[in-house]
This record gives C-alpha cells, sequence and structure tokens, in this order.
C-alpha cells in the first residue's frame, strides 16, 4: 500500500477514530499533534534543519505506538534568521489556509538566535487554533541526528520525512531545560517540568550503551552552544549549567523547589497526564518521583564525564547496572523490596525513613536511586 501524507489524517473521522484507538482524552490535542508534522514537512522541503523536542519522542517508543502528544514544532538550523523569515514567507505565499504570524514575545528574550511563529489554522472541528514553531538559527556546531524517510504515525506509513536529534542527543537537550532559572526553564513555564522530566527518564530507561555514550559526549558542545546565545552577565557556562541542574533536582526534595511535590506540582503532573498522556500510560506520582531521582542521577554521570571524559564506558556501565538493578527490583514480591528497601537506607541518618514525605516507601527503584546520587556526590 502507498504511504499516505500527513494533510490525510487531518479530518474529524480519522481524528476520532485516533481518539478511541490511542485513548487520548483531548481530541484538538491530536490535531495540533498532527498539524506540528504538517508544518515541518513544509519547511524541511525548503531548508535544512534538525527537530528537536517532543516532537522527537514518538519515533523513540515501541513501534507503532504512541502513547505521549507533543505540542509546537521546535527546530535547529544553520539558516540565519533572513534565510528562516524567507521560508515562512514563501510557506505563508503558498498556501492561504494557513496564516504565518511572527510570534513578538512580551518581554525581549535573552536569546540571540531564538525566533518563533505562530501558525494559524481552520480546525476540522470549526474553530480556529494554532500551533508554535520556535527555532533555533545559526547552529555553528555538529549534532547526532537521524534522517527517518517515511515517518510512521498512528500505525500509518505516511509520505513524510524528517531529521531529528538521536536518542542520545535529545537527552543531552532536554535535561538542560532543567537548568531553572538559566538557560533553562524560567518560572512562567514550570508547568512544563513534568513533560521534560517525563521525556528524560524514558529515554534514559530505554537507551541502549550507545544512546548513553551519545548524550554525554553531546552535553558539553550542545550546552556550551546554547550559553553562549544566552546575554547575561557574567555569561552562563556548561558548568553553571549542570549546577542549576543538580540543584533543581536535588533540591526537589526540599521545601521550596519548585519541582517539590506540594500541591502545585501535583497540578502540573496531573495535568500534564491529561493533556499529553494517552490513558493507557498510567504515569503515577510514584513513576514521576523515580524520573526525578534518574534524571538527577544522570545529571550527576555527566558531569563525572565532564571531570574525566576518558571513563566514558564505566561511566556508561554505571548507568546500566543502575538500570538493571531497577528492572530487577520491578520482579520482587512487595514484601521482598520493601526488606531490601529498609536494609538498604538503614545505614543512612534517619534509616530507612530518610525518604518520608517525599518518596514512596514502598518505591525501591527511589532507595536504589537515592542511593546512587549519594554515592556519586560523594556524601555516603
Amino acid at each position: 500500500m502507498e504511504p499516505r501524507t500527513v494533510p490525510d489524517l487531518r479530518d474529524n473521522k480519522s481524528i476520532l477514530r485516533i481518539a478511541k484507538e490511542f485513548q487520548f482524552s483531548k481530541v484538538e490535542r491530536i490535531e495540533e499533534f498532527i498539524m506540528d508534522f504538517d508544518v515541518q514537512g513544509r519547511i524541511e522541503k525548503k531548508m535544512e534543519c534538525v527537530v528537536r523536542g517532543g516532537m522527537c519522542v514518538p519515533f523513540y517508543t515501541q513501534e507503532g505506538e504512541i502513547s505521549r502528544l507533543s505540542r509546537d514544532v521546535d527546530l535547529i538550523t544553520r539558516a540565519d534568521r533572513a534565510s528562516v523569515q524567507s521560508c515562512m514567507d514563501e510557506i505563508a505565499d503558498e498556501d492561504s489556509r494557513l496564516e504565518v504570524e511572527l510570534g513578538e514575545p512580551e518581554k525581549p528574550s535573552p536569546v540571540d538566535n531564538l525566533i518563533s511563529y505562530w501558525i494559524h489554522y481552520k480546525s476540522v472541528f470549526g474553530n480556529t487554533d494554532k500551533i508554535r514553531v520556535d527555532f533555533i538559527h545559526g547552529m555553528d556546531i555538529e549534532v547526532p541526528v537521524r534522517r527517518i524517510l517515511e515517518v510512521e504515525l498512528f500505525k500509518m506509513r505516511l509520505a513524510h520525512s524528517a531529521t531529528i536529534l538521536t536518542r542520545g542527543a535529545l537527552i543531552a537537550d532536554k535535561i538542560t531545560t532543567l537548568a531553572l532559572g538559566e538557560i533553562g526553564l524560567t518560572e512562567e513555564k514550570y508547568s512544563n517540568i513534568p513533560k521534560h522530566v517525563y521525556d528524560i527518564g524514558t529515554q534514559i530507561r530505554m537507551s541502549d550503551s550507545d544512546d548513553l555514550k551519545q548524550a554525554l559526549e553531546t552535553f558539553g558542545a550542545f550546552t556550551a552552544f546554547k550559553a553562549r546565545k544566552y546575554r547575561h552577565e557574567p555569561p552562563y557556562t556548561v558548568t553553571s549549567t549542570l549546577q542549576a541542574i543538580t540543584a533543581a533536582l536535588g533540591g526537589f526534595v526540599g521545601d521550596n523547589s519548585p519541582l517539590r511535590m506540594r500541591r502545585k506540582h501535583e497540578d502540573r503532573h496531573r495535568s500534564f497526564c491529561r493533556t499529553y498522556l494517552s490513558k493507557k500510560e498510567e504515569y503515577e506520582k510514584s513513576q514521576h518521583l523515580g524520573d526525578m531521582l534518574l534524571t538527577h542521577y544522570f545529571a550527576e554521570i555527566v558531569g563525572k564525564y565532564l571531570e574525566s571524559p576518558s571513563n566514558r564506558d564505566a561511566l556508561v556501565e554505571n548507568v546500566a547496572g543502575v538500570l538493571r538493578e531497577i528492572e530487577e527490583a520491578e520482579e520482587l514480591e512487595a514484601e521482598e523490596a520493601e526488606e531490601r528497601r529498609r536494609t538498604m537506607l538503614d545505614g543512612l541518618p534517619g534509616g530507612h525513613r530518610v525518604l518520608k514525605g517525599t518518596l514512596s516507601a514502598a518505591q525501591l527503584d527511589h532507595a536504589i536511586l537515592y542511593l546512587g546520587i549519594r554515592r556519586l556526590c560523594g556524601t555516603i
């Protein structure tokens, strides 16, 4: 059967079928997701660019399964600002059904090479909707990419290509979003913390050794490029960015961290699940906390790699060993898991109650990761 096109998916009947089959509760999010690919395809025909962010995630899940929708299009390109503007002008001229609007920020952006657009379109459900396209232009470093010649979306083969970050590069890119207050999320975007934590945790768990090596090797150069483009004194650096990431993740057990599972962050977690995840994906609070710990653990591994790149293989094996330990823990009966958890934590100040009130008392994976972080930090 000949592959179909992205616009073939954008009709009322197809979207309702997808919502039912893949168990998404918000049909408008499905249409936005399809529009993301439609617009990305139009852009890629006109200029070289690489997809980053949530749009990459469907390519690194189980074949044919999509359990997490993305919203908006994030691209990086070597092209300059004028070339990006010319590309978007051409897209607007070619299809009168799309209105392309330059996204003017409410306050000046601290990023020199970011340009944003709103794409307005008529929804198949009657209303006018929009998606956002963000370009990081003037990319002057090499990042690992993967070329997809035929996209499979919602179990349909499409005549649509995409150049995306590799899984390792995606992890390296995503983790910098948690450099809160630096090159990461600003306070008004803290609502996005759960989706980034979900993506990072999911991708690390699905990584093989080559993916993990690539994540370590890509983080430094990619982060340095992003830090250079921020207008800030003193300038941000790879070191300061990593410190901001570990401070945010390490602080979520504290009272004042934006990641603390108080009501505000619990609301963010629930909103993410309702808006972006299939009902097939039961992403409970304990899993979210586990992903925070795993992300923190990996950030500490990145720090060790930056200190001594020659230890890369040993650090990758360290991560692989912890992931194996977590997988084995999931197979244990509840009583045995609890006994092992208590034994692991009893040597710490506060004993097995050290995580009480923040992490699930019954989650052995939380204890494994918590101890792993403490060892990497040299605090036990």
